[in-house]
């Protein structure tokens, strides 16, 4: 079973937009590989109309990134908001293969019409496996042609819900100490037997 990588501690109290004006992203380092790691995030609607948008997973943002830093991409449709709190997460990504290295999430909306977000808190914090750290989140209004070639800047609105599952690879270090380990154990076991 999946383990927790990132999880936010807190509830939200408002919303940051997510338009063709405005573009939000939020970014991790992970000191290990994690394998079937499955990403989402607090991706809420607060117009009537259904909207939708762009989640693009890049290993570098900012002005000369391009299509060959993307890891991954999707389109998604804003969760109809519901008052709950926490707000209803949107699932982005599943079956990734992560390893180490700094990764950046970037969400843009597909219009512009206001009403829709990545839900925030200023009080949240966030919980993290060991060897995870989480950036401060940024956005911009300065539009690029693609999107996590923008130019961007702390948003000092608080901290973006989205959380990240997955499965630790165990270093090979510790791969190694389990080999020895059982090794011994089949000896000793041998031996005990051979009495």
């Amino acid at each position: 079973q999946a383990a927790p990588i990132i999880s936010p501690v807190g509830s939200f109290n408002s919303a940051s937009t997510v338009s063709s004006t405005q573009y939000n992203l939020v970014t991790w380092s992970l000191s290990s590989t994690w394998t079937d790691v499955s990403i989402s995030a607090a991706l809420v609607n607060f117009s009537t109309a259904p909207r939708s948008g762009d989640a693009y997973l890049m290993n570098q943002v900012g002005p000369g990134t391009t299509a060959a830093n993307q890891i991954a991409f999707t389109i998604f449709t804003f969760a109809p908001s519901d008052g709950s709190n926490p707000p209803p997460y949107v699932d982005l990504f599943s079956g990734l293969t992560l390893g180490p290295a700094t990764y950046y999430l970037v969400f843009a909306s597909t219009d512009a019409v206001g009403g829709r977000g990545i839900a925030i808190g200023p009080g949240v914090t966030y919980s993290t496996a060991a060897g995870v750290s989480v950036g401060t989140p940024q956005i911009t209004v300065t539009e690029a042609g693609f999107a996590p070639a923008s130019t961007w800047g702390n948003s000092g609105l608080g901290n973006r819900l989205f959380r990240i599952e997955g499965n630790s690879v165990p270093e090979p270090a510790t791969l190694a100490l389990l080999g020895l380990g059982l090794v011994a154990e089949y000896q000793y076991l041998r031996q005990q037997t051979d009495r």
